[in-house]
């Protein structure tokens, strides 16, 4: 759906359902907030420097972006049921589009080709420590933080059921066993 702007759901209201609305592929934008369906004051926001054209076209180019400038928010904030333990993100995140804390290539992301670069996470839209900044693969080793976070995505193997929510985020070390038990959230571009 990243990818094509392939319609799913409904985005005329803030149900809790999977969507993908029409504004995601025609509306040109550089601010992006993620945030929780029940509560305005749990989100992560960001701007970039640029306009882009729209989500669709940054997914088809298969090319990080990490050049947002975080507005307010964190994922610390986001809405979590989760152990709080894990769910503060590190200091020097990256913001932006098909990012990742690391150099996987094992899998596809949004129908990227086998081969590119990714994460932990391999999401669409989200903060990560970026590794082509400079000599960052191993950038999150031993941290007490999550190193990838991300909405559109997954975790490493997508044949795994708790690796499949379209929410998530890598705490160096434990992997994704205390940071997959997000609450619903909407994406939100302008």
């Amino acid at each position: 759906q990243w990818r094509d702007g392939r319609l799913i759901g409904h985005t005329h209201n803030l149900n809790d359902e999977n969507a993908l609305g029409l504004a995601y592929s025609v509306v040109s934008f550089r601010d992006v907030m993620i945030r929780s369906l029940t509560n305005p004051q749990k989100h992560l926001a960001w701007r970039h420097p640029v306009t882009f054209r729209n989500i669709p076209s940054i997914v088809k180019s298969c090319t990080r972006v990490a050049n947002g400038v975080k507005i307010s928010g964190s994922i610390y904030q986001l809405d979590y049921k989760g152990n709080p333990v894990y769910h503060k993100g590190c200091t020097e995140l990256a913001y932006g589009f098909m990012g990742g804390d690391w150099s996987f290539a094992q899998t596809t992301v949004a129908g990227c080709p086998k081969g590119y670069k990714h994460g932990h996470v391999g999401a669409v839209i989200g903060a990560f420590l970026d590794p082509s900044s400079g000599d960052r693969s191993k950038a999150g080793q031993n941290k007490d933080c999550i190193t990838d976070f991300g909405v559109g995505g997954g975790y490493t193997d997508m044949n795994v059921a708790n690796e499949q929510y379209a929410i998530m985020a890598n705490w160096w070390n434990k992997g994704n066993t205390q940071t997959n038990s997000w609450n619903s959230h909407a994406v939100f571009v302008r």
